[in-house]
């Protein structure tokens, strides 16, 4: 699930703030994307796993997930009196620092508010670096092409954006993360930037490698379109560890020039 600043509009696309303000303008870059900012704000937090932490953990009865991930989900949002669902699915393949990860909204379907619209989201495409810097800091930087689909859901032209976080870690437990982005959208309509920026902050609880309860917040603002707030809350909780398998409840709400959105998501995780 993706929140956008309210420029792309025009179309029913999957995002929670896309069908609040039909005819306004906005880029398509998220401020929060829930599958691609987990995978990185988990690799901010945690140390990679190793063959012999992965040993111990087990010996403990619960085995370490892997560095690499595979994600499904279904996702609903409710707003300005229209329903979407999407099918939201990922993969993350990571490299010592670097992660190489595919997300999108995949399926989508809006009905209701005269509205009827079926198709495929935009599929990102991101390649992250993050790295700790000593016990208590960490910190990456990360790169998204957002490739069109077309249709009725996608976009016509790509989008791309730059983000940057830094992690304050005070536990093992507890990471603190804000950030900053800078997106950029060939489609931006009249009258609207072509450029969107962000800030956003994070703050998880990871009592181990499986669990994770976060809360999550980014503002977003694009000259002539305005301006977009997010909260979201996150639960990530083991399944079957031992096959690799997790869940994630995300619960998202948005406001955007006085209108407001609800989105809940839940995705299954299998890592590798």
């Amino acid at each position: 699930m993706r929140i956008v600043p309210p420029t792309r509009l025009r179309k029913a696309v999957p995002c929670i703030a896309c069908v609040l303000l039909a005819g306004q303008a906005g880029h398509a870059l998220a401020a929060i994307d829930s599958l691609a900012d987990r995978y990185i704000d988990r690799r901010v937090a945690t140390e990679p796993s190793t063959p012999e932490s992965r040993e111990r953990a087990l010996a403990g009865g619960t085995p370490d997930p892997g560095d690499n991930s595979v994600s499904i989900g279904l996702a609903y949002q409710r707003a300005a009196g229209a329903n979407t669902v999407t099918t939201p699915y990922g993969l993350d393949l990571s490299f010592n620092d670097w992660d190489f990860i595919v997300t999108g909204d995949g399926y989508s379907h809006t009905s209701g508010a005269g509205q009827g619209v079926d198709g495929f989201a935009d599929v990102g495409v991101t390649a992250s670096w993050t790295h700790k810097f000593e016990t208590h800091w960490a910190g990456g930087a990360s790169f998204t092409l957002n490739a069109p689909t077309g249709g009725s859901v996608g976009s016509a032209r790509a989008s791309e954006g730059v983000k940057v976080k830094v992690a304050y870690l005070p536990t093992k437990e507890v990471s603190i993360i804000v950030g900053g982005q800078l997106g950029r959208d060939e489609e931006a309509q009249a009258g609207v930037a072509e450029y969107s920026s962000f800030v956003l902050a994070r703050m998880q609880y990871m009592p181990d490698h499986w669990r994770t309860i976060a809360l999550g917040a980014s503002m977003g603002h694009a000259a002539g379109a305005g301006q977009v707030t997010a909260v979201n809350a996150e639960y990530d909780f083991p399944i079957a560890p031992r096959m690799g398998l997790g869940g994630a409840f995300t619960a998202t709400h948005t406001l955007a020039a006085g209108h407001s959105s609800n989105g809940v998501e839940f995705d299954l995780n299998f890592t590798f």
